[in-house]
């Protein structure tokens, strides 16, 4: 019994006698805070999905007039052009490890992937368009 007690002390002592967290928590060291939004609570799963590789590759490109003909779709990239060049601009090029991909949400051709993005504390989603493989349209949360 004493010896139960003697532990449950030594151990209830055990975080005022470490440096800070991180030597208490040696797992935790470096590990980026998953944002708290209700969209990206369920993080993306399939990093091998078409729509997740295509946008991965459209943001990991400089925004570009070259951009613009590679991944927007015709009947929208004038409209999104006039309205998202200075976010794509400041934003892109992206590294993988920038932001956080949500939860897909598939209907027919169309895949709307929501992006976390570290850099601006914000929520971005993209609609891309599988047949055609281009973003169709692009929305702030």
């Amino acid at each position: 019994m004493k010896r139960t007690v003697i532990l449950l002390i030594l151990f209830c002592c055990l975080p005022i006698f470490a440096e800070n967290a991180n030597t208490f928590f040696p797992s935790q060291k470096n590990d980026k805070i998953l944002p708290n939004h209700e969209i990206l609570q369920t993080l993306n799963s399939k990093e091998n999905d078409f729509s997740v590789i295509f946008l991965q590759k459209a943001l990991s490109s400089p925004f570009s007039y070259e951009w613009v003909e590679k991944y927007l779709y015709e009947g929208t990239k004038e409209a999104l052009t006039r309205v998202f060049t200075e976010f794509l601009e400041s934003t892109l090029p992206l590294q993988n490890s920038d932001y956080l991909i949500g939860k897909l949400i598939n209907e027919n051709s169309m895949t709307s992937i929501p992006i976390f993005i570290f850099s601006s504390n914000q929520v971005v989603n993209f609609l891309v368009d599988l047949n055609n493989n281009k973003i169709v349209s692009i929305s702030y949360e």
